[in-house]
């Protein structure tokens, strides 16, 4: 039992070695300038107080707990130097979906917007390069 625990976080380790280097390798050969993309999300429409902004960067949304009103929208912005995305879905999602929405790839300093229609708790990921065995996880409340 302890052998195959051990060969368990031997694999752990390497898988979060490979995505390290991994990330580091991801973000060259992308261009300077700012593509920015748009989408809404399901349910009824109603208007919004305001664009909140979170930050991807080093393997973190900024901030991690974001809190939204319905019908309000979000917008995602890569200030890193490597590539993300913004996945909703859990961590055991992350791999094989389904997802409830993805955003495109999100080169540095490209943003991308989401528009919050329905109230929930909702898990969201960047599932590129394994960044979410790095951390790179957070959580969208939509509040009515």
């Amino acid at each position: 039992m302890s052998r195959l625990l051990g060969r368990r976080a031997l694999f752990a380790a390497g898988l979060l070695i490979l995505a390290l280097l991994v990330a580091a390798c991801g973000g060259g050969g992308g261009s300077s300038s700012s593509s920015t993309s748009s989408s809404s999300g399901s349910g009824s429409s109603s208007s919004s107080s305001g664009v909140v902004e979170v930050s991807l960067k080093d393997f973190k949304f900024t901030p991690s707990d974001i809190k939204v009103k319905v019908g309000q929208k979000v917008r995602f912005v890569n200030t890193d130097s490597v590539r993300h995305n913004v996945v909703q879905a859990t961590v055991e999602q992350a791999t094989s979906g389904p997802y409830g929405f993805e955003s495109p790839v999100l080169m540095p300093s490209d943003s991308w917007e989401y528009t919050f229609n329905t109230p929930g708790t909702y898990p969201i990921l960047c599932s590129l390069d394994g960044h979410y065995l790095l951390g790179m996880t957070a959580t969208v409340t939509v509040e009515q």
